[in-house]
């Protein structure tokens, strides 16, 4: 006989992203509504931190996997993994290019 505790821990793993997103909102709005005893705040905060792991442990599968596509100067298209840099500059490295080329008029610049 297994422990709820284990049972619980089997069901987060079978989580999609989409699902435990949802329940971290819905544990968000129960803390922020102040009307839970110290007791079930500290349990929704810890199945909080649980969620939020295993969305991130999700989020960075997701970008191992990722593959970005890039027109090369030749005019070849290249597949290329994607990385991640500091968000604060990170622009794709033919962004330059591509907006020197006047084609970027129905692009919006990235947002990072």
């Amino acid at each position: 006989m297994g422990d709820f505790a284990e049972e619980q821990e089997e069901s987060l793993e079978q989580m999609t992203f989409e699902e435990a997103i949802k329940e971290l909102e819905e544990i968000v709005t129960k803390l922020e509504g102040g009307k839970t005893s110290l007791e079930e705040a500290l349990k929704l905060f810890e199945r909080g931190v649980k969620l939020a792991k295993l969305c991130e442990r999700k989020l960075r599968w997701v970008e191992r996997r990722l593959k970005m596509v890039v027109k090369t100067e030749e005019g070849k298209i290249e597949f290329r993994d994607f990385e991640v840099e500091e968000e604060s500059n990170f622009i794709p490295s033919n962004w330059e290019q591509f907006k020197a080329s006047g084609e970027e008029e129905d692009v919006e610049e990235p947002p990072f």
